[in-house]
C-alpha cells in the first residue's frame, strides 16, 4: 500500500526536476501551484458534496452527465484557485516568462490534484493504480495546463481562455466516458491523456527555446 501511495507522488517530483531544467523554476513558484492543485481538490470535493443526486432516465444520460458534472466542476475548481493564484503572482512575472509560467503551474496543480486522488483511489483498490498512475495523472496535467492559459487570458481579457476552458472539460468529459466502457476503451482514454499532456509540454519547451533564441 505504502509504494503504491509514494507512486502517486511521483509524477509531481518528476515534474520538479524537469521544470528545474526546462524553465529554471523557483521552489516557491513550485510550491503554490501545488497548494493550489490542492485546494481545488478540497473545493471540488466540497461542491460535488453539496450538489444533490438527480436519477437519470437512460444509462447514456447517466455516463454523458455524470462525466460533465465530474468535469465541469473538477476543471472549474482548478480555474478558479489558478486565477486566484495569478492575480497576485502576475505582477512579478516579466513578458518573457509569462506563459511558460503559467502554463508550467497549470501542470504542477494538475498533478496535485492527481497525486491524492489517485493516492484515495488507490489504497482502496490498489488494481486500478497503474492506470490511473499513466492516465489519470496525465489528464489532470494537460487540463491543469489549459485550466493555466485560461486563467491568464482573464487579466487580459482574451475570449480565447473560454476556449481553453472549454477545451479542459472536453477532454476531461471524453475521458471519463471512454474510461467507463473499459477494455480497448481504456487504452484509448490513456492514449488522448498522453497527447493531450505532450502538446502542452512541447509549448513549454517552445516557450522557452524561443524567449532564447531572442537573446
Amino acid at each position: 500500500m505504502i509504494p503504491v501511495i509514494l507512486l502517486s507522488f511521483l509524477p509531481l517530483a518528476a515534474a520538479w526536476f524537469c521544470l528545474r531544467r526546462a524553465i529554471d523554476i523557483s521552489a516557491l513558484a513550485f510550491l503554490m501551484p501545488l497548494a493550489a492543485g490542492l485546494l481545488s481538490l478540497a473545493l471540488a470535493a466540497v461542491a460535488q458534496s453539496i450538489l444533490p443526486q438527480v436519477e437519470y432516465s437512460s444509462i447514456r444520460g447517466v455516463l454523458i452527465l455524470s462525466a460533465l458534472r465530474t468535469a465541469l466542476i473538477e476543471e472549474g475548481s482548478r480555474f478558479i484557485m489558478l486565477t486566484l493564484l495569478f492575480t497576485p503572482a502576475r505582477f512579478f512575472r516579466t513578458a518573457e516568462n509569462s506563459e511558460s509560467l503559467s502554463v508550467s503551474a497549470g501542470m504542477i496543480a494538475g498533478l496535485a490534484f492527481a497525486s491524492v486522488e489517485t493516492a484515495s483511489f488507490a489504497a482502496a483498490n490498489p488494481m486500478s493504480a497503474p492506470v490511473r498512475l499513466i492516465g489519470a495523472v496525465l489528464l489532470h496535467a494537460a487540463c491543469g495546463m489549459r485550466c493555466a492559459l485560461a486563467a491568464s487570458a482573464v487579466f487580459s481579457r482574451k475570449l480565447s481562455g473560454i476556449l481553453k476552458f472549454l477545451s479542459a472539460v472536453s477532454i476531461h468529459a471524453v475521458y471519463n466516458l471512454v474510461t467507463t466502457r473499459g477494455g480497448f476503451f481504456t487504452v484509448l482514454a490513456i492514449l488522448l491523456a498522453i497527447s493531450s499532456f505532450a502538446s502542452s509540454l512541447r509549448y513549454i519547451s517552445y516557450k522557452k527555446n524561443s524567449g532564447a533564441s531572442g537573446r
